[in-house]
Parts: C-alpha cells; sequence; structure tokens
C-alpha cells in the first residue's frame, strides 16, 4: 500500500482434548436423566391419589361431651325458680288472714282463767258492799246504786285489759313468728338460687374437662395423620428428588479457557515525492497568507497570529 501500514491480528481458541470429552459425556448424561424424568413423570399421571384419612373426627370423648351440653340445657333453672318465687314472697305484706294463721290457738284458755278470776273478785265485791249497806240501812238507795256502778265499771275495764293484754302478746308473737318465716324464706329463696347456680357451674365444668380430655386425643390422632399423609408425600416425591441431585452433578464447574493467542504483522509505508512536495507547497502559502500576502496592504503589512 502507498499510503499507510497494514496489519493483522490471526486468534485462536483449543479446547483440551479432555475437556471436550467431558462435554460429550455429560450432554449424554443429561439425555438420559431428561429421558429418566420424562417417563416418570408419563408414569406419575395415573398415580393413585392418597386414600387415607386426612382430617382426625371427633372423638367419643368429645362426642359424649356434646351429648351432656344437649342434656344440660336448663340445669338448675328448676332451683333458681323456686328461689325467685320464695324472695318474692319474702317481699309481701303480711296479711291478717295470715296473722291469724300464727295466733296462739291457747290465748282463750290463757285468759279464760284470768277472766274467772276478776269475775269472782267483782262478785265477792258486790256482795261485800251489798251487806255493808244493809247493815247501814242503806240497802236499795242512791249510795248503794253509786257503788254498784263503780264496780261494774271497774270489772269491765279489767276484763277489757285483762283481754287486750293477752291478745296483743298473741298478736306480737304471731307478727314475730311471720316475720321469721318471711326471713327464713328469703335465706332458702337465696339458697336455691345459689344452688342453682353451682348446678349449672358444676355441669359446665364437667363438659369442660370432657372436651379437654377429647380434644388431646384428637391432637394426637391428627399427628399420626399428618404423619401417615407426610410419608406418602416423601415416597412419591422421593425419585424426583434423587433425579434433582443427578441433574445438580451433572451440572459440575465450567471449564474457565485461558487467554488466547494471537499473531500481529505490521507493514511500515514507503515515501512518497509527490506528498512531500505538495506538504512543502501547503505551507508556504499558509506562511505567506499570514504575513499579508493575500490583503490590500501587500506582504509584510500584517504580523503573522498564531
Amino acid at each position: 500500500m502507498c499510503c499507510g501500514g497494514a496489519s493483522q491480528t490471526i486468534q485462536k481458541t483449543e479446547v483440551p482434548k479432555w475437556l471436550e470429552d467431558f462435554y460429550k459425556k455429560n450432554i449424554a448424561e443429561t439425555e438420559s436423566v431428561y429421558g429418566a424424568a420424562k417417563d416418570l413423570y408419563t408414569q406419575n399421571q395415573n398415580q393413585p391419589q392418597y386414600g387415607g384419612q386426612r382430617i382426625q373426627g371427633f372423638t367419643p370423648d368429645q362426642l359424649k361431651a356434646m351429648e351432656m351440653a344437649r342434656g344440660s340445657a336448663g340445669t338448675g333453672l328448676a332451683s333458681l325458680q323456686k328461689g325467685q318465687a320464695l324472695a318474692e314472697q319474702s317481699g309481701q305484706a303480711i296479711t291478717p288472714e295470715q296473722i291469724q294463721q300464727y295466733m296462739n290457738p291457747y290465748t282463750q284458755q290463757v285468759l279464760d282463767p284470768a277472766l274467772r278470776e276478776s269475775a269472782k273478785a267483782n262478785e265477792q265485791l258486790r256482795l261485800s258492799q251489798q251487806g255493808k249497806a244493809a247493815q247501814m240501812g242503806a240497802f236499795g238507795g242512791s249510795r248503794g246504786a253509786i257503788q254498784a256502778s263503780e264496780r261494774e265499771r271497774g270489772y269491765t275495764q279489767n276484763v277489757g285489759d285483762l283481754t287486750s293484754k293477752a291478745y296483743s302478746s298473741a298478736f306480737t308473737g304471731a307478727m314475730g313468728q311471720a316475720n321469721a318465716d318471711r326471713a327464713r324464706q328469703l335465706q332458702a329463696g337465696q339458697l336455691l338460687g345459689q344452688q342453682g347456680v353451682q348446678e349449672q357451674a358444676m355441669g359446665v365444668q364437667d363438659i369442660n374437662t370432657m372436651l379437654g380430655t377429647g380434644a388431646m386425643q384428637q391432637t394426637q390422632g391428627q399427628r399420626g395423620l399428618d404423619l401417615a399423609y407426610g410419608n406418602f408425600v416423601e415416597q412419591r416425591e422421593q425419585p424426583y428428588q434423587n433425579l434433582a441431585r443427578l441433574q445438580a452433578g451433572l451440572k459440575g464447574s465450567y471449564y474457565q479457557p485461558g487467554p488466547t493467542s494471537s499473531t500481529t504483522t505490521t507493514t511500515a509505508p514507503q515515501a512518497n515525492p509527490f506528498s512531500q512536495i505538495a506538504g512543502a507547497g501547503l505551507a508556504g502559502l499558509s506562511l505567506y497568507g499570514g504575513y499579508g500576502g493575500f490583503s490590500p496592504g501587500g506582504f509584510g503589512s500584517m504580523t503573522p497570529r498564531y
């Protein structure tokens, strides 16, 4: 070439013979593994699904607890209702009829002797007054009448006092007994209410105990079912896992080739007389123009600027 040099680079990479053999063997093994995987997939298309039990059902204890819960509906309700009725009765007013039931039936029997004694004393007083009046000659007179009236008034008042005292005492005792019975009714109602609550609580406690025992049994049974299903899945996936291990072994470590060898050839250019003359002429024209050769003042009228 006339105007410049020429260069040529040749690169060449060579794979070792042992590596080439390894690659060929690796490819063959990969194809074999792929074929085995494909055959295995085809075979498992019609593989039967897991036929075992997956969910643990209710245990006998849990079923018994459910039956107890259904049977315990309304437990303690009767005691609560009786207690409520007694409590309501204890708060009601005591009627005269109820007081009469508490009156001492022997009140009159206790009162009668006192009345007889009072009548006997009154009769004795009457006879005494009549005897004295006869002795004084005033029998049947106004003085005797006054004494008899006073005597009868005292007798009547005494009978009234005795009767009032006896029945007042009986009434006080009857009221005390009635109030005591009302207090006992209220206490009994409260006890029955507490008994109803306890009956309900005991029933709930028994049910919870059975449920807790059944839950432990159910949990243990579910663990066994999960273990059986896990073993099934593990056996089903075992062939695929074995193929995955073979595939991982076939990947291996790839060969990293070293730097490629290269050869570079460079040819130096020959000098051209025409190009040398043309270069000198261009340099002279540039110098002539720099000193004003092409300006109106002519050569030397300008100072070159570089």
